[in-house]
């Protein structure tokens, strides 16, 4: 088992946040762009998670917001009745 002192300790942290923020200056900033569920992105909001790592909401003319393109892809996925009896 290693075993530090506190001054080691917060050498090593000091070491760390150092090298944390020359990676964060490296990396782009993290933005979300795939809509999330509303339910989903109240709770987050709730907890104080910022808004961009929430990402946008999906807006009404999303193609998967539209309750009726999930009827069409149900359709597609398994053959209608009439067809499979001809």
């Amino acid at each position: 088992m290693r075993s530090n002192s506190y001054k080691v300790w917060l050498d090593e942290q000091s070491a760390c946040k150092a090298w944390c923020k020359l990676v964060d200056a490296g990396m782009p900033p993290v933005v979300r762009v795939v809509p999330r569920d509303p339910i989903e992105a109240r709770l987050l909001r709730a907890a104080g998670t910022p808004a961009e790592l929430i990402g946008p909401e999906p807006q009404p003319s999303d193609e998967m917001s539209d309750p009726g393109f999930w009827d069409e892809m149900g359709r597609r996925a398994r053959p209608s009745r009439a067809a499979s009896r001809s």
